[in-house]
């Protein structure tokens, strides 16, 4: 057994001779192998070519933005739920600035319960310490963040109806706080004279459900002598197409909110701003042969016709009525809006003649 563990000795010492070499990476005997080139810390090395379609870190990188992004999206909302918990108790303190704040700085977040909660408690504080126009402004200005946000009517409606609750105060009542200007009734004065005589002093048109509206009124009868006040402000339309809702505002306050549907995918209806060209009661369908008289459940064009113009000219569109409960709420006309009759006779009444500005988002 010693001479054969002997002779294994020598080749021991080769074989570590020769890996010796391979580690230096072949430097002859007595040099001093090449020093590598220093690389900086922040210098990134490019990555491999991968076949198309390889999975690899740079596909993986998306995966990590996306999750930060919504850690960054949660850490935000969580953000705005501690805000409004801030805002509500500031509101119940007696301070409504930061609930204010909160409601003008995310008009996006304007679809959360709590926001809709948040603005309720704002008009009611407001209301309770007599600033009515404070009250409407919340209850308008959350609104109009819901149609950014392009929450449905659905959840819309509990915010319209505190607004028409309010309204009843602040518009429709003749010691409203509304901008206006007192008319008295003359000998022989009709609502639709009124209308024109006013218009044509002040430039500002009204429709005679809006005078009859803000006045209290009711029926025909006017007494000479009688002082009504008529609005300085104009009325106008805007129509969110994604909410299915059209806001009426009288100057800046919302007056009335309605469910509406809107044209097919195949007849979209159109966006831009219009004006209302005319007036039509009890409309007629005469597109097919023979027209179509009102009232036939075959008209699609309900109790009331408001044509619209753009740009001088009249176009094949408009707000009308309709007679069935299922045509609001969805997509189903030729590119028009749809109002129950119930609504859009209300207002047709509240529009003047022509010229009432229509913006359709």
């Amino acid at each position: 057994m010693r001479p054969a563990l002997l002779l294994l000795i020598p080749v021991a010492f080769a074989s570590a001779f020769g890996l010796s070499r391979l580690f230096r990476g072949g430097a002859k005997e007595g040099t001093a192998p090449p020093k590598a080139p220093a690389v900086p810390l922040a210098t990134q090395l490019p990555e491999p070519a991968r076949p198309s379609g390889e999975p690899g870190e740079a596909s993986a990188q998306p995966r990590e933005a996306s999750g930060r992004r919504e850690a960054v999206a949660s850490e935000a909302s969580a953000g705005a739920d501690a805000g409004e918990e801030v805002a509500a108790a500031a509101l119940a303190g007696g301070n409504p600035g930061p609930a204010e704040a909160l409601l003008r700085s995310d008009p996006q977040g304007s679809r959360r319960k709590a926001r809709v909660a948040l603005a309720g408690s704002l008009a009611e504080s407001r209301r309770g310490s007599g600033d009515l126009p404070g009250a409407a402004k919340a209850l308008v200005g959350q609104l109009e963040g819901m149609a950014i946000a392009r929450a449905p009517y659905a959840e819309m409606r509990p915010v319209a109806q505190a607004l028409d609750a309010l309204n009843r105060e602040l518009v429709f009542n003749p010691a409203g706080g509304w901008r206006s200007e007192k008319v008295v009734v003359e000998k022989g004065d009709s609502w639709h004279r009124l209308a024109k005589r006013f218009a044509a002093a002040r430039g500002v048109q009204h429709g005679v459900g809006m005078l009859r509206a803000v006045n209290r009124k009711s029926g025909d009868l006017l007494v000479p002598g009688e002082p009504l006040r008529f609005p300085l402000d104009p009325v106008r339309i805007a129509v969110h197409r994604e909410s299915f809702a059209a806001f009426a505002y009288l100057g800046e306050v919302i007056v009335r909110v309605y469910p509406i549907g809107i044209g097919r995918e195949d007849a979209e209806t159109p966006s831009g701003k219009f004006t209302i060209g005319e007036k039509v009661a009890d409309p007629i369908w005469w597109k097919p042969k023979p027209p179509i008289p009102a009232g036939d459940p075959r008209n699609p064009l309900g109790a009331r016709w408001l044509g619209f113009r753009q740009e001088g000219r009249t176009i094949p569109y408009g707000i009308h009525g309709t007679e069935r409960e299922d045509a609001v709420g969805g997509r189903v006309s030729e590119g028009c809006i749809r109002l129950h009759n119930r609504d859009v006779e209300e207002l047709f009444d509240l529009v003047p003649d022509s010229g009432t500005p229509v913006e359709v988002f």
